[in-house]
C-alpha cells in the first residue's frame, strides 16, 4: 500500500477561533470560535467553571469539554480556545466554553496587545457568516 505525502485539505467544521481580547467577548455573537487570553482567578471543578480575569474584566469560563495544559486554577495565565455562550443562571451573559487551555505564564501582555492590533491592521475582525457551507 502506498501512501500519499501531500497534504489532505482539513475537512473539520470546528473554526480555529478569532484571536480577541477578553474585554471584547461581551460584543461577540453566541456560538462565534474565539482565542482569549485571561488569568484563573477561581476554579470551581464541581460546577465545572472557573473565572478569568484580564485588565478588570471577568468573564466565566464553562469547563466540561475544555482539554488542558498544564496544572489549572493557580492564578496562571491561559490562552482559551471555544466558543461564545450565554450563560445559563444568567442568559444574557456571555462566557466562553473553550475546548483547549494552554498555559502561556511569561506572555508578555503589552506585547501581546500590541500585537493583536497591528495584526487587526492586516486582518480585521470578521462578522459571524451564518450561511451553510
Amino acid at each position: 500500500m502506498r501512501f500519499s505525502h501531500r497534504p489532505v485539505p482539513s475537512q473539520c467544521p470546528i473554526a480555529s477561533g478569532e484571536v480577541i481580547l477578553l474585554h471584547e467577548l461581551a460584543d461577540m455573537e453566541l456560538g462565534r470560535a474565539v482565542r482569549v487570553v485571561g488569568r484563573v482567578i477561581d476554579f470551581i471543578p464541581g460546577e465545572k467553571k472557573a473565572i478569568i480575569e484580564m485588565d478588570g474584566c471577568h468573564v466565566v469560563i464553562i469547563t466540561d469539554i475544555m482539554v488542558i495544559d498544564g496544572s489549572f486554577g493557580d492564578h496562571s495565565l491561559f490562552t482559551f480556545i471555544g466558543e461564545v455562550c450565554s450563560y445559563q443562571p444568567d442568559p444574557g451573559t456571555k462566557c466562553l466554553r473553550p475546548r483547549i487551555a494552554l498555559k502561556v505564564d511569561g506572555l508578555n501582555l503589552q506585547l501581546y496587545k500590541i500585537a493583536i492590533q497591528e495584526r487587526r491592521k492586516f486582518y480585521p475582525i470578521r462578522p459571524l457568516d451564518l450561511r451553510p457551507k
